[in-house]
């Protein structure tokens, strides 16, 4: 979520094997934060359409299916049914909002992640953002803002 507030967008994206520790409830350090993701990747962001993330999403949950998802994200809920060897989406909604096929959202990242979005997303955004704000940087904010690590996890996706 860190990811999304620090590039002020709808969905947050990071790679899984980018989150190298957990957090554990109670007091939450700067070297903590840094041990989940010991790197120097920038906050980036793109743009895709209500049908684009609907797209992404449901590559997500096919992967998900084949033991492959590579990904974490943030800002989107999504229910869904399986259909033999296939994800079919139910209801997705970012914030509080069913997602809109003609509007466009804003999806932050990593430069890592963006470097590699072939292999992570399946295409390349034909343009991108990049902040200096490092994920670093954003995980601080994010945890000064809230004074702790308040917010309970949330499964995004959910199999009906």
């Amino acid at each position: 979520d860190a990811i999304r507030m620090g590039g002020n967008a709808d969905i947050g994206i990071t790679n899984s094997s980018g989150i190298r520790k957990d957090l554990l409830k109670g007091k939450v350090t700067k070297l903590d934060l840094f041990e989940v993701g010991p790197f120097r990747n920038v906050v980036c962001t793109f743009s895709l359409t209500g049908k684009d993330v609907k797209a992404m999403i449901t590559k997500h949950l096919n992967a998900l299916l084949n033991g492959k998802a590579n990904l974490q994200f943030a800002g989107v809920h999504c229910s869904y049914a399986v259909n033999g060897t296939e994800a079919t989406i139910q209801k997705i909604s970012i914030g509080d909002a069913e997602v809109d096929d003609a509007k466009t959202y804003t999806i932050a990242t990593t430069d890592f992640l963006i470097n590699q979005s072939e292999k992570y997303l399946g295409y390349s955004p034909a343009t991108t953002n990049t902040s200096s704000q490092t994920m670093f940087n954003a995980m601080v904010d994010k945890v000064t803002k809230e004074k702790g690590l308040s917010t309970p996890a949330i499964q995004f996706v959910k199999a009906n």
